[in-house]
């Protein structure tokens, strides 16, 4: 009985590593972007929009608001041609620079929020992971005139 049990341990010590090994994999392979936002488009409520905080007021989290889906479509749409890869906090930290980030927050009905700061080469889902774009940089560019179109909006 003792060697039964004992096979039944080894195996499920072995299957157990198993899959914390390919869990591991998939975490840190090369994803689309969007793979790493959860964006509901059934369930969207609003998007919050920062792209420089020297315009967002004390008594504001974002620049602008919006509760139409149009604008978040059209964020997640640009966004979807970046490739991630998830990388540590050390790693992210040593990829902080001085370059143009921006903010975002999708809120859902039913679904957690979802929350981010992009800069050009690396991203960090708020109460999530970090990332570095893969085919980057992220063209700010298009994030201002984006930015400036739905403001005025």
């Amino acid at each position: 009985m003792q060697g039964r049990t004992r096979r039944y341990v080894i195996m499920a010590i072995i299957i157990l590593g198993i899959f914390f090994s390919l869990k591991i994999l998939n975490d840190y392979r090369e994803k689309s972007l969007v793979d790493v936002i959860s964006y509901h488009p059934g369930d969207y409520q609003s998007l919050g929009f920062t792209n420089d905080r020297g315009n967002v007021s004390s008594d504001q989290v974002y620049e602008w608001w919006s509760y139409d889906k149009e604008p978040a479509d059209e964020l997640i749409e640009f966004l979807r041609q970046y490739r991630v890869k998830k990388i540590k906090y050390e790693k992210f930290e040593e990829r902080l620079t001085k370059e143009e980030s921006f903010e975002f927050a999708i809120r859902h009905s039913n679904a957690n929020p979802v929350t981010g700061m992009v800069m050009e080469n690396v991203i960090h889902m708020y109460n999530e992971d970090y990332y570095e774009v893969v085919n980057g940089p992220v063209n700010m560019e298009w994030i201002e005139e984006y930015s400036q179109t739905q403001e005025y909006e």
